[in-house]
């Protein structure tokens, strides 16, 4: 289960490619975008993984939003990726 355990945060609104108002949470005291809910769902969140204490125990399992890595990030290439949204996800936006 993800928690903010210390702090608020800041909320950045934007049009997402889907339509769709994109809700960007960001730390108030540095600026660094920790998450977002995807499709206005609040119990599924898009997590910057940099922003986690502990990664014990956690697993990927599919990659989205491929085409926006740095051209260094490594990733696992047996791992589902999408360049861009879920199929999914963007047809039932």
């Amino acid at each position: 289960m993800f928690r903010i355990v210390k702090g608020q945060t800041k909320i950045f609104s934007k049009i997402a490619d889907s339509g769709n108002v994109l809700l960007r949470h960001f730390c108030a005291d540095c600026g660094s975008w920790i998450f977002n809910p995807r499709g206005g769902d609040p119990t599924h969140v898009v997590l910057k993984v940099g922003t986690l204490d502990q990664h014990e125990g956690m697993k990927v399992v599919l990659n989205i939003w491929a085409r926006s890595r740095r051209p260094r990030t490594l990733m696992d290439s047996t791992i589902k990726t999408y360049q861009t949204d879920r199929p999914d996800v963007a047809a039932n936006s």
